[in-house]
Order: structure tokens, then sequence, then C-alpha cells
């Protein structure tokens, strides 16, 4: 076999190091969620509003607008403030009014 690793053995060791690395923190974890949230949140906003007057262009800076509004400050309050199974409820939610019934449902 001389002295080159075997590409096989190469993609073994790549994927069984992948298996054994350690998860992600939490508080990385709680931040991926909380972004996803915000996004989520975006979308069904834009939704709800939808005017088909709009173009693609005025969806796209109404999209980064509430972006920006929602920004950190909500991934901050996120973390802080909605636990796992709140933060599941409102990534499932389909309409901004159940988004917003998860947080109330765990107060």
């Amino acid at each position: 076999m001389g002295s080159r690793a075997h590409p096989l053995l190469l993609a073994l060791s790549s994927l069984l190091a992948a298996a054994c690395a350690e998860p992600a923190a939490p508080e990385v974890a709680e931040r991926d969620t909380c972004t996803q949230l915000v996004d989520h949140m975006v979308e069904l906003r834009l939704a709800e509003a939808d005017d088909p007057r709009l173009t693609d262009e005025d969806r796209r800076q109404q999209r980064d607008g509430l972006r920006a509004v929602l920004g950190d400050a909500f991934v901050a309050r996120c973390e802080q403030e909605l636990d796992g199974t709140e933060r599941a409820c409102a990534l499932a939610a389909t309409s901004a009014a159940a988004m917003q019934a998860c947080a109330r449902g765990a107060s």
C-alpha cells in the first residue's frame, strides 16, 4: 500500500472525526435558533402584508429593513427570554399571531 493513505481511509477518517466532534455549545445553538426565528418572523410578516404591486426589489428592501430593525436586539431577547419549547413553537408557526401565541402560552 505504500506510504500514501488510501482514499477510502481518508474519507472514513474524515467521517469519523465529524461524527465524534463535540456538539455546538448551547449558546451557539440558541443564537442560531434565534437567528432562524428572525428570518421566519420576517417571512411571515412579509407574507401577511404582501401587496401584489410590489416588485421583487421592493420585497427585498422590506425583508432587509425588517431584519435590520429586529437584528441583534431581537436575537438577544430571544436568547434570554424564550426557552427551547417556545423557540420550536415559533419556528413551526404559520402566522405572526401563532408565533406570538407561542411566547404567551409559556408565560
